[in-house]
Parts: structure tokens; sequence; C-alpha cells
């Protein structure tokens, strides 16, 4: 073999292990690349119910302070929790989920196996479980636990900047707001004598119907006056008494009868009666005021007030969305430094300045901010009238919310048979959170 022979098998030979060393090296980094979620510079956020815009303008704030300019930030906004679970789910399968994401306190979500726990050294969960700057409810909710050795160590799963309660929302013209509407017993003692002086008005509308606004919610608070804060707890004995008192707010007591089935041909709310003028009272959560405001409902006219306790005294629904960590995130450190900085009290007084229809979740903040007006043209209603600190606040598992919120809203439009319904409800919810939580009885039938 001659010369020039041996020099071109050479250069052939390191040509070819060259191509093999840059092939290896491709599918290597296209490998890695399916373990992140996204590359370092695009730092991603996922939100419920909140405008994208507002938290974009927290952000910029946050970025700013800390004089972070090496990257961008995509914000998304759901509007539905359903929606939001599918999409969330998609994006986890496809390695693109959020770097930070919210989930809803109301449900032991399976996605909380894709978060990633805070360690204590970062935020100490001690600030929740003392009680001096949170409600006990967040402690219960959030702080978590494991063992290293025989030493038990605590860390937040999770971060909370707020929290809501359903309210009523009154309507003065009607004098309602003269009566004791403080529980349920006087409410119902006032109603018969209201309707003597407003023949075509109704008192208060919930009960059976489609057309009431945040139905889901109402019911759940029915629940819980049976100290049930989950939804597999409800037994044939409770159904029965919960929801014979819920559907007796149906019923020709209350003026309700005569407009129901009118308002479900138009397709409309119990909120369309009430700023029209033929509903006294109606509950709802801070938000709905906005909703009000559209409508050019009178200022001078709406009074709202907490939520009416039951004869037991028992727990009060709360409801909050938490941030979590997505822990096969690439930009975890970050996302740490985001968290730790909004928890702090200031940062949290200016995320509360872009969501004024939140209640704080420190103490003082609720002291500090609980004279603040939601919205200006409705100047009567202030934040600290959907709040009453002496209430048993509790979260309730509602297994699944998306299926729970959507049946239940199914379950009181139903006429008929509602007590079997619920019975077969509460069964299906154990079945399909066996199946989707905890991974059990894969091949069962639910229905």
């Amino acid at each position: 073999m001659n010369d020039k022979k041996k020099i071109f098998l050479v250069i052939m030979g390191i040509l070819t292990i060259f191509i093999i060393i840059i092939f290896m090296v491709i599918m290597w980094n296209w490998g890695n690349s399916k373990n992140v979620t996204k590359s370092a510079n695009n730092f991603k956020i996922w939100i419920l119910n909140d405008s994208k815009e507002d938290f974009a303008a927290f952000i910029e704030d946050f970025k700013k302070d800390k004089g972070i300019s090496n990257f961008t930030t995509t914000i998304e906004s759901f509007d539905s929790y359903e929606n939001y679970n599918k999409a969330l789910s998609s994006a986890i399968v496809r390695w693109e989920a959020p770097d930070i994401y919210m989930l809803n306190n109301n449900e032991k979500s399976i996605f909380l196996e894709n978060a990633s726990w805070i360690n204590p050294n970062i935020i100490n969960p001690d600030e929740l479980s003392s009680g001096w700057n949170f409600k006990w409810f967040f402690a219960d909710d959030l702080i978590m636990s494991s063992w290293e050795g025989d030493n038990r160590i605590e860390f937040l799963a999770w971060i909370p900047f707020w929290f809501e309660t359903l309210g009523v929302y009154i309507n003065t013209t009607k004098k309602w707001w003269l009566a004791d509407i403080s529980s349920f017993p006087k409410i119902r003692n006032s109603i018969e004598d209201f309707n003597k002086r407003n023949k075509q008005t109704v008192a208060l509308w919930i009960g059976r119907w489609i057309t009431v606004m945040y139905v889901e919610d109402i019911i759940t608070q029915f629940i819980m006056s049976d100290w049930i804060n989950n939804i597999l707890w409800l037994q044939w004995s409770n159904i029965r008494n919960i929801f014979s008192e819920y559907f007796d707010y149906a019923s020709w007591k209350n003026n309700y009868i005569s407009k129901d089935i009118i308002l479900k041909w138009q397709w409309k709310t119990n909120l369309d009666l009430f700023v029209d003028w033929e509903i006294a009272m109606i509950f709802g959560y801070p938000r709905m005021l906005f909703d009000i405001d559209e409508r050019g409902f009178s200022k001078t006219k709406l009074r709202v007030s907490n939520f009416p306790t039951f004869i037991n005294d028992s727990n009060t629904l709360v409801n909050y969305n938490y941030f979590v960590v997505n822990k096969n995130s690439n930009n975890q450190d970050m996302a740490y430094t985001l968290l730790k900085y909004i928890f702090s009290e200031e940062w949290e007084k200016k995320y509360l300045k872009h969501f004024n229809y939140y209640i704080p979740a420190r103490w003082n903040l609720r002291e500090e901010l609980s004279d603040r007006v939601i919205i200006d043209s409705l100047k009567f209603v202030k934040l600290k009238d959907f709040y009453d600190s002496s209430a048993n606040y509790s979260s309730f598992d509602k297994g699944l919310k998306d299926i729970y919120d959507r049946e239940m809203i199914k379950l009181v439009d139903s006429e008929e048979n509602y007590l079997i319904n619920i019975q077969n409800f509460v069964l299906d919810m154990k079945c399909k959170t066996d199946k989707v939580i905890r991974l059990e009885n894969l091949s069962k039938n639910c229905k």
C-alpha cells in the first residue's frame, strides 16, 4: 500500500470517528432535552381565573426589582379548571409543563406528583404553623413532613397568597337588609314575613336549578354544615338531611317556583334577576362585584355580608389557588427565588393591588386592607364584608374538583330522585378518585 492510500485511510478514519462523536453528542443533547421543561431563558407560569395582563405586570415589577433581564416570562391564564387540567396533563406528558403553576385547595390533585417540595431553608414552614401570621387552615393544607433517620422534617409543599369566601349580596331596596341574616335558622324565620310584603320577589335564590351562580360551592357549604370536609364522607343519613334543607329554599315558601323555569328557558342566572330587583339576596364570591357593576346596579342599593352560619357553628368553606414548582423544571432556582420573594409581606401586598378582590393570607394584611373598596363605583362594599374573623374556615376535599363541580351542578338541576342520584354520585367520585389519584381498581367500571 503506497503512502497516499495510507494517508487517505487515516483521514477517512479520523473523519468517521469525528462524525460518530458529533452524532453521539447530538443524541445525548436530544435525550436530555426531554428531561427539562424548557430552556433556561424562557420562564413559564400558568394561573387560574385571573387576569394574565395584571399578573404579567406583577412579574415585571419583580424582575425589575431583582435586576433580572436575561430571560423572558410566558404567562397563561385559564378560566376553566376543567380545561386547565387537560392542558396541564398534556404539557406534563410532553415535557412542556410550566415552571410554576397553580392548583386548588379543594382537591388532592394528581399534579402534586409533579411538584417539588420547598426546602425549609428557602421558606420556613413555621411561618404558617405558628398561627401568628396565617389562619390555621393554611398549615393544615400546606405543611407536609418526612423523616430523615429519627428526625421529622416539616416543609411547605405549596405557597398561598390569598383566599376567598362566599358572601351574601343584598338588594337594600327590598328591606331584606333590615332582617337578621347572620344564620340560616334566622333567614328561614324571616322569609315568611318578607313574602307577605314582597309578593313578586324571591327572598333568597338558591336551590334546585342550574340558574344559581356558584351553586357547586353553595351546596358544598351546606354539606360542611354537618361537619363533613370530604365528599367521600357523605353518607345516606347526611344526604337526606342536608339536601332536604337546601332544596327547601327552592319552594313556594320562597316565591321561587314562579320564576325558575322562565330563567332556564332564557338561559339566565339568579344574578340577572338580582340586578333587575326581583331577588333580595344571592350568594357569591367577591369577584361577582365586577359582573354586578357591568350591569349598572345602583351603587347605593347594594350591601354585602359574610356567609350565614348554621345552627351548629360548623366549618365555613374557603377557596384559594396556590403556587407549586414543577420538579422537572430547568429553572427551579429562579422559581424558588420568585416564590420566596413574593411570599414576603411587602410583595404579597403588591400582588393584592393587582387582585384586590382576594382576602390576604396574612393576618396583619387582612387588618390593614379590611376597609379596601374593591370597586370604586360600589363604594359601600368593602373587603371585610366577605370575612368573619370568628368563623371556622376550612377546605373541602372534592376528590376531583373539575368532575365534582360539573356533576354537582347537574345533581341540583335534577327534579327527581335526587337522594339516589347523590348517593350514586358519591360512589362514583370514590371510584374515580381511587383510579386517578391512587391508581387503584383501574379496571373497575365506575358507572
